[in-house]
């Protein structure tokens, strides 16, 4: 019997419980209608709501009233807090701007002194007064003139030919032959054999041992990680595989403490200054 007194008394109470929630939703849909058709509500302005408001409840005048939007809008113009006057107009062609501290429009703005970037106009030329570039001094035909009067009459080593070099050409880059080609077939002439400055003894056309093998080089490149052991370029970057060098340049020594994995242009440089080399890699400096 208690149980069943109990089970009762719980219904009753969640009934109880859904009549209030339900009558506290019905005043609340009340209390917004007479909010929203007085004079109370903060959206109320005269008999039309705001565009927000627009359809609020079905079948009610506010879905049907004047748009507030532009000159409709109770902020517009002078009604806004922030209101500074009437934009200005330009002061050359009375356009209207769109901020009140400009005094000019964009176009009439670009004219020659308005700027705050001018300078008085393009600068002329020293020679013939044309209108040049802020950085130069000089046209370009007045400039290529100039250059002419300046060049140096030079002869070629290998054909003999006149020609016209700058000064500064002859200074750095010591500029003798006529052309690249004139230049090669003279190197090819007079930098053989001893008269070559990386000559030794004629070693470089020794044949290498048959030690030096392919099976030597590819053990080389395993020890030394397929990395280049001077700029640090790994071999998937190269165009080919790793150069094998030797530390003291003697082809017949081809102990393992003293070969090295190079790229091909490291191992053309090392060709120079070989002493500086060879302790560089032995741990020297």
């Amino acid at each position: 019997m208690n149980n069943k007194y109990a089970s009762l008394i719980i219904d009753i109470k969640g009934v109880v419980f859904l009549c209030l929630v339900i009558g506290f939703l019905v005043g609340a849909k009340s209390v917004t209608a007479s909010l929203v058709s007085t004079e109370r509500s903060p959206f109320f302005i005269g008999d039309t709501m705001p565009k927000g408001m627009q359809g609020f409840q079905k079948g009610n005048t506010y879905g049907k009233g004047i748009r507030r939007d532009g000159k409709n809008n109770p902020m517009y113009g002078k009604r806004h807090p922030s209101w500074q006057g009437e934009k200005p107009h330009c002061k050359d062609c009375g356009k209207l701007l769109s901020k009140h501290s400009c005094i000019y429009c964009i176009d009439c703005s670009k004219k020659k002194d308005r700027s705050p970037c001018w300078k008085g106009g393009k600068p002329k030329c020293k020679t013939c007064g044309k209108e040049i570039d802020y950085r130069a001094t000089y046209c370009k035909k007045c400039y290529h003139k100039l250059r002419e009067k300046k060049r140096i009459k030079v002869k070629c080593l290998f054909c003999n030919k006149i020609f016209f070099i700058l000064p500064s050409y002859l200074k750095y880059r010591k500029a003798k032959f006529c052309s690249k080609k004139c230049k090669g077939k003279w190197m090819s002439k007079n930098r053989v054999g001893k008269n070559n400055p990386i000559w030794i003894d004629g070693r470089s056309y020794l044949p290498y041992p048959p030690d030096f093998n392919q099976q030597l080089k590819d053990r080389i490149r395993v020890r030394d990680n397929f990395i280049c052991q001077k700029c640090g370029v790994p071999e998937l970057e190269c165009d080919t595989k790793l150069d094998i060098h030797h530390i003291d340049y003697n082809k017949e020594n081809c102990r393992e403490d003293n070969l090295i994995s190079l790229c091909r242009s490291c191992n053309s440089k090392v060709n120079n200054n070989r002493k500086h080399w060879t302790n560089y890699f032995k741990g020297g400096e």
